[in-house]
């Protein structure tokens, strides 16, 4: 907390954000010269999440597991309000003023980036909830240890995207057990290892390229779950009309 007061005291003139920004901004949306871009991918990725929102709650109407969608689409709908907040943390620090700095507090941006990692780890947690069952105990617990490493990942964005990496390949690997079933869940282990992929990037990334590609990645990781729940979706449609049309 020291570390970020110290540095968003200097964030008065935006010629020298670069060197002013806290690394913890840096390392959460990329280079100075890329918050616009940054800003962009990740309201492209609010877009294509929330769509994953309406696609997972419409297949309810379809399927006896409402409850696994249920949890599916609060989880998604955590994670696309976590890109939100990180986008227009992303546009806020592009435009830049001084009169920005002067309502920018530490604690607001110690807030904007708390939030951020929360509602992701939730997010994530829930769909992995879905597939792997949970105790009331389990899930008190885990949420305890979320919030721990939330509150360390705002100094060390490391560690957000360590867990996520984790939670990601644990997901990746429930998918690839059943990819053999169909090409839904063939679809939807793609979309996981690219996703871990991403994460995996983020943790070692020291150059800017490693960034974009992160960033990349993460994107077409969570269109290639998108096309899975639109199938998914056809699927179910298709299921009912053969259901009343035998």
């Amino acid at each position: 907390m020291q570390h970020l007061e110290t540095s968003c005291i200097s964030l008065k003139n935006h010629s020298q954000a670069s060197k002013n920004v806290p690394d913890i901004i840096s390392t959460l949306i990329g280079p100075e010269w890329f918050y616009r871009e940054t800003s962009l991918i990740d309201f492209i990725t609010v877009v294509v999440v929330i769509a994953s929102v309406f696609m997972s709650g419409s297949y309810r109407t379809y399927t006896t597991k409402q409850k696994r969608y249920t949890f599916f689409q609060t989880g998604f709908l955590l994670i696309a309000l976590a890109y939100l907040l990180k986008a227009g943390l992303s546009l806020l620090m592009y435009m830049y003023t001084e009169q920005t700095a002067s309502w920018l507090t530490p604690e607001i941006l110690f807030s904007f980036i708390f939030i951020h990692h929360l509602l992701l780890l939730t997010g994530f947690y829930l769909l992995y909830a879905i597939y792997n069952k949970q105790t009331p105990r389990d899930i008190i617990w885990i949420l305890s240890l979320l919030s721990i490493i939330t509150w360390m990942s705002v100094q060390r964005v490391a560690a957000l995207h360590t867990t996520l990496f984790v939670l990601l390949a644990l997901l990746t690997s429930t998918f690839i057990a059943q990819r053999r079933k169909n090409a839904i869940t063939r679809l939807l282990a793609a979309g996981f290892v690219t996703l871990s992929s991403s994460q995996l990037i983020f943790i070692f990334k020291h150059h800017t390229a490693l960034y974009i590609i992160a960033e990349a990645l993460q994107l077409i990781g969570y269109l290639l779950l998108l096309i899975a729940l639109i199938k998914i979706r056809i699927h179910g449609k298709k299921k009912i009309t053969n259901r009343h049309h035998p």
